[in-house]
C-alpha cells in the first residue's frame, strides 16, 4: 500500500511497463492542469521529487541503448572532458581538476576483462537520468500548454553529491554487498549478458570512478563533508523575471534559503 494525498491505495500489479518518474510526472502534469481549471488566479508550488537517479539504478532499455559505448573511454578520460566543457561555460571559473580521490582506481589498472561492465554501470545511470530528463521537459510543456511557464519560477537541485556505494568495481546488488562487502564477481557478468541489469529485479550501483567524474571538478561523494558531498547545482528558469538567460551566478545558495513567498 501507498498514500497518496490522503487515501490509502493498494497496488497488486504495477505492470511491466511502469516507471515511477514516469508516474510521477503524470500526478505532476494532472495537478498543475486541475489548478488551472479549479483555480487560474491563485498561484501553486509543486515540489517534485523523484526517487530517481538513487540507487538502486534502473533504466528503461531504449534510454539505457542512447548510451552505448558512450563511457567506454572510462572515468579518467569523462572526468577530464566534463572539466573542460565546465570550463568552456563558465561555471567553475579558476577551479583546478584535483587528482582521482583516494581510494579510486585509474581506468586503465582497472580488470580488461571488466571494463565493458564498468562502462554499462554508468549506461545504466546515464538512462536513468535521461528519463528524469525527459519527464521534466513534460511537466515543462504542460506549463506552456496552460499558459503559466513564462510566469513560473522552476528550480532544479539534488540533494547530495555524486555517491561511493558501488565500490572500486560497482555492484549488480548493492544492498548485500554494502552489509557484506563483497560480491559473486560472476553476478555482474551474467546480468549483463543476459540483458538484465538495470532491470527491475536487480539492484546495481555504478563504481565509486563514475561517483568522481559525477562530481568533477571535486573531490570525494556524497556523505562526506567535501565539496563531492554537498555541492550541487541550482538551476534556476523564469522567463518573466530573469532576462540573463544562461547566466552564472557566483551567490551560496542553501535550500532553506528557498520557500514560498
Amino acid at each position: 500500500q501507498i498514500v497518496e494525498g490522503n487515501e490509502l491505495v493498494s497496488i497488486e500489479d504495477y505492470g511491466d511497463d511502469y516507471f515511477s518518474t514516469d508516474d510521477f510526472a503524470d500526478k505532476a502534469i494532472a495537478m498543475l492542469k486541475a489548478h488551472k481549471t479549479a483555480a487560474p488566479d491563485k498561484p501553486f508550488l509543486m515540489y517534485f521529487a523523484t526517487n530517481a537517479p538513487h540507487t538502486p539504478h534502473h533504466a528503461k532499455p531504449a534510454d539505457m541503448a542512447k548510451y552505448k559505448g558512450r563511457y567506454d573511454a572510462g572515468w579518467d578520460a569523462i572526468r577530464h572532458e566534463r572539466y573542460a566543457r565546465q570550463k568552456e561555460m563558465g561555471v567553475i571559473g579558476d577551479w583546478d581538476l584535483p587528482e582521482l580521490s583516494p581510494g579510486v582506481p585509474k581506468w586503465e589498472d582497472m580488470p580488461k576483462d571488466q571494463l565493458d561492465i564498468m562502462a554499462a554501470y554508468m549506461e545504466i545511470y546515464a538512462g536513468l537520468v535521461d528519463n528524469t530528463d525527459q519527464n521534466i521537459g513534460r511537466i515543462v510543456d504542460a506549463l506552456e500548454e496552460i499558459g503559466e511557464l513564462d510566469n513560473t519560477l522552476i528550480l532544479i537541485t539534488s540533494d547530495n553529491g555524486a555517491s561511493s556505494i558501488g565500490g572500486e568495481d560497482g555492484a549488480a546488488n548493492f544492498t548485500e554487498k554494502r552489509v557484506t562487502q563483497q560480491e559473486n564477481p560472476e553476478l555482474a557478468r551474467k546480468m549483463l549478458e543476459s540483458g538484465a541489469l538495470g532491470a527491475v529485479n536487480t539492484s546495481p550501483a555504478y563504481p565509486k570512478g563514475w561517483g568522481n567524474a559525477g562530481n568533477t571538478p571535486f573531490r570525494f561523494f556524497k556523505r562526506t563533508p567535501m565539496n563531492g558531498g554537498i555541492r550541487v547545482p541550482f538551476i534556476a528558469h523564469w522567463p518573466a523575471k530573469l532576462q540573463d538567460k544562461g547566466a552564472v551566478r557566483s551567490e551560496w545558495v542553501h535550500v532553506t534559503d528557498v520557500m514560498p513567498m
